[in-house]
């Protein structure tokens, strides 16, 4: 139980109940520039649940696959500064679909202002998500979203823009990292050396490097996701924390629906961390 263990008899029945009710977590935190893992939490109770959250799962990223359309939309072109409408976009037998198809936002309205991409990204605006992906197709977002990292197969879909392709937690934090990272993706690593009894080193690990963006693209990505942590992004309540004090922090945050999974990305220079909560059933 969440209050610890206790001694009972329990029908098949009621012990699905009991257990399906429970919220699952998985968090991962490394330093972005040598892949060195800081902290791996797999689950809530490993001697109950054994199933890693982090490596194991895939689950849907929601919002937080978001900057790998922007990042395509960036790096072929747009500014950071460009202006886009929040407004309906439809997709139909155009984009290869049998029935058109609008993405709503989050409150089902439009408010039909001029935004820039690092308040849409800060805002989460799914309309902004939906015209980036429109003009630049599915494929060109997967084939970035795989150069960065995410080695999960992902739909070759426009819903695709609002995070429906599923990835464990660890391709998502690694794909982040570069980023942070200047544009270097850096495997995540777990060992860094092999001693002996004596201290000298058995096997050194070096961390697996490569360039998969330039400078300016990874820096203007950064720039556009502290849009969460300002005022009207949807990190902003970081700041009742004292999180945001004095440290500059770039943010996502992703629900999917009904709020069957719940995630944080946040990076500083240094450290960059993700979490996941949600059901293990997706009912729930």
């Amino acid at each position: 139980t969440w209050n610890g263990e206790r001694d009972t008899v329990m029908s098949h029945i009621d012990s699905i109940k009991h257990y399906k009710r429970f919220l699952n977590i998985g968090l991962l935190a490394m330093d972005p520039r040598d892949g060195n893992i800081k902290a791996w939490v797999g689950g809530i109770n490993f001697k109950h649940f054994k199933f890693d959250n982090v490596y194991q799962s895939r689950r849907q990223p929601g919002s937080t696959f978001k900057p790998f359309v922007y990042v395509t939309a960036i790096d072929n072109g747009f500014s950071t500064c460009e202006k886009v409408i929040d407004e309906p976009i439809t997709f139909g037998s155009e984009d290869g679909l049998s029935r058109s198809y609008t993405p709503k936002n989050s409150d089902g309205k439009y408010s039909y202002a001029s935004l820039t991409l690092r308040q849409a990204l800060g805002q989460s605006i799914n309309s902004v998500s939906a015209r980036l992906i429109k003009e630049f197709k599915p494929s060109k977002v997967i084939e970035y979203a795989h150069q960065l990292g995410i080695k999960s197969e992902l739909p070759n879909s426009p819903s695709l823009c609002l995070g429906v392709g599923e990835v464990s937690l660890f391709e998502l934090l690694a794909g982040y990292a570069v980023f942070a990272n200047q544009g270097k993706y850096t495997e995540p690593m777990v060992l860094v050396r092999i001693e002996d009894k004596n201290g000298q080193v058995v096997k050194e690990y070096l961390p697996d490097q490569k360039e998969v963006l330039s400078k300016e693209t990874a820096y203007k990505m950064i720039h556009l996701m502290r849009g969460a942590t300002a005022g009207g992004g949807t990190a902003v309540g970081l700041g009742r924390f004292g999180v945001l004090d004095g440290n500059e922090v770039a943010a996502k945050t992703g629900t999917t629906s009904n709020f069957s999974d719940g995630w944080f990305m946040g990076m500083t220079q240094d450290q960059i961390g993700g979490v996941w909560v949600g059901g293990e059933d997706r009912a729930i």
